[in-house]
């Protein structure tokens, strides 16, 4: 803490040039060319180095810590690989991601409106969705799970009432597909389905939950045509939306409605390979011929669906290929992790005959036989102060998870999150973001909305960093943590990742709390080889 108190006493002209730069320099500077501030710094910093190697030498026989490596175990593999502000959208830079200059206005109005920094309601809710802000101005209350700092009573807006009228004039001219961190969140998320991804997404505004679960979804659907009328121009076949419906159509009629059909012979031909070289294993946990045949029919009754089908199916090629070959090449397609439909169905099997209790894996099956495939409607509540239509209907694909979702949903989308099938993207808020698995089939994580405490962030994306995830050994959990740069979007991400070096250092997240509040504003942040050179070496 005293290393802490002499840090926050840097003034702007103390420290220069990058943090980490400095840091280094500073160490091998003599004393005679250092100010009273930076004498101050390294001597809380030699007495603090000093004071943690007599209490580790303390700790060691008593505690044993495992920490999750920076590596997979005997790989190079980085465990995780972090992608925060603007990094998301594939800029290297180190800020947050931009405003466009026609959004503005409403931003700056909340920075004009904040009377107490750390306390900014309207820009907070802003921040997240449009749709969040304007339930905030509305009833003058944010509507979150589980927040991470306490929350305040109904908000006092009477200071602001000049600029709740400008807000209103200036969001008449914003959508909520257009907000820049939810445009940004959106086109990621997609991106990464495209690429045969399931998305972890959280947030912790139900209405900005909601708005991503319809955004998503639009944009999902607009790539979905735009992806079969590529494939099929690829091999000079320039067809409407009409006409890639019909073929479409007929793909499924072939493929999957009509048992006498080539095409549904090949599928469950191939199918039935799959769930027979797991015979064994099938056969040993109890496994029956009636479940077996679910298991065939949940299969088939999700690679029919379009959104798989035009990842996945030769359109081009529907009336020259070969039954089995395009059955084999749509089991075949991999992911951008390089995992195909069989190797996903094997896997589950795996776990449904060598992970589960029979107790668990008939809840599984039924949460996999329950899956939604075609379009679920929006409830008119659930589009409340939102854009567009109350009574919209969003893919199946898409789906989430709030406090307003009934326990026994929830659990049952956790399950079926944690199989191949739908859905390919859970928008959840934190009531998924503590003490439930989600890791088997998703290796990407966004966090839309961020939070004070670094810890909250880190239960998030411990959901899909467990044993047995999908990224184990093989690839990177990639965690995203988009902000708006300048706004106060940008402050919590700055606390919250200044907490985060200090969480290493300082033992007790309520005593890091009090020293780097929601309001402050540090000179510079602690540079992470202090965090790293005075973190607690307690593991084996």
């Amino acid at each position: 803490m005293a290393l802490q108190r002499s840090w926050g006493r840097l003034r702007p002209d103390d420290v220069h040039d990058h943090i980490e730069a400095w840091w280094t320099r500073l160490r091998r500077s003599g004393r005679a060319s250092l100010n009273g501030h930076q004498c101050a710094v390294i001597d809380a910093y030699v007495a603090a180095k000093r004071s943690r190697d007599v209490a580790e030498q303390a700790l060691r026989p008593w505690v044993l810590r495992h920490n999750k490596g920076t590596y997979w175990v005997d790989t190079t593999i980085e465990r995780r690989s972090r992608l925060d502000g603007a990094a998301m959208d594939g800029d290297n830079a180190e800020a947050g991601l931009k405003i466009p200059s026609r959004q503005l206005l409403p931003f700056f109005l909340a920075a004009r409106s904040v009377v107490t920094p750390g306390k900014d309601l309207l820009g907070e809710a802003l921040c997240s969705s449009y749709e969040a802000f304007r339930f905030t101005r509305r009833t003058t209350r944010a509507e979150k799970d589980e927040q991470d700092e306490a929350p305040s009573a109904d908000a006092h807006l009477s200071h602001a009432h000049w600029y709740l009228d400008e807000f209103d004039q200036a969001l008449k001219r914003c959508s909520g597909a257009n907000h820049p961190k939810v445009d940004a969140t959106v086109r990621k998320t997609v991106d990464l389905w495209e690429q045969g991804e399931k998305v972890l997404v959280f947030a912790f505004y139900r209405h900005t939950c909601r708005a991503l679960r319809i955004h998503i979804s639009a944009e999902l659907e607009r790539r979905l045509m735009l992806a079969a009328q590529r494939q099929l121009r690829v091999r000079g076949q320039e067809l409407d939306a009409e006409a890639v419906n019909r073929l479409l159509d007929l793909v499924q009629r072939r493929y999957f409605d009509d048992g006498r059909l080539p095409g549904r012979r090949a599928l469950d031909n191939a199918l039935e390979a799959i769930i027979h070289s797991h015979d064994y294993a099938l056969r040993r946990v109890g496994v029956s011929p009636d479940e077996r045949e679910t298991l065939k029919g949940v299969m088939r009754r999700f690679l029919r669906v379009r959104t798989t089908l035009v990842r996945c199916f030769p359109l081009a090629e529907f009336e020259t290929v070969a039954p089995t070959d395009a059955v084999r090449g749509v089991l075949g397609h991999p992911d951008s992790s390089g995992v195909s439909w069989q190797q996903k169905f094997a896997r589950f099997l795996e776990f449904l005959t060598g992970g589960c209790s029979r107790v668990e894996r008939k809840h599984y099956l039924e949460a996999a036989q329950r899956t939604q495939t075609r379009g679920i409607r929006v409830d008119a509540d659930e589009t409340a102060g939102g854009d567009g239509d109350a009574s919209a209907v969003t893919l199946a694909n898409v789906q989430v998870a709030t406090g307003e979702t009934r326990r026994a949903t929830r659990s049952r989308l956790m399950r079926a999150f944690n199989t191949p099938f739908f859905p390919d993207v859970l928008v959840c808020s934190e009531v998924m973001g503590e003490g439930v698995d989600l890791q088997r089939f998703c290796r990407h994580v966004i966090h839309h909305d961020l939070a004070w405490n670094p810890s909250t962030i880190e239960q998030r994306t411990g959901r899909v960093d467990r044993i047995g995830c999908k990224a184990e050994g093989r690839q990177s959990i990639v965690v995203y943590m988009p902000y708006l740069a300048g706004t106060a979007d940008e402050r919590q991400y700055r606390v919250m990742t200044d907490r985060e070096r200090w969480f290493r250092v300082v033992m007790g997240q309520e005593a890091v709390a009090r020293l780097i509040a929601p309001d402050s504003l540090g000179i510079a942040p602690l540079p992470t080889a202090v965090s790293n050179e005075l973190n607690f070496e307690l593991a084996l």
